[in-house]
């Protein structure tokens, strides 16, 4: 979104059995800061989207369902 600065991290780090990935992400600007609440939902909704499609392609190529 225009008017937005992102920072994204995913980490990733082996554990038995497999790999534990965590993500932060955090905004900053304008947009954000006009609709502090409706931004975190997206924010949310987003990381949420992200890590089930991470953790969804992973299995499927791993041959884990």
């Amino acid at each position: 979104m225009k008017g937005i600065t992102g920072v994204h991290l995913f980490t990733f780090r082996p554990v038995k059995g497999g790999v534990l990935a965590t993500t932060e992400e955090s905004w900053a600007g304008p947009p954000v800061e006009a609709d502090i609440p409706g931004s975190q939902s997206s924010l949310d909704a987003g990381l949420k989207d992200w890590m089930r499609r991470l953790k969804d392609t992973a299995e499927m190529r791993s041959g884990c369902h």
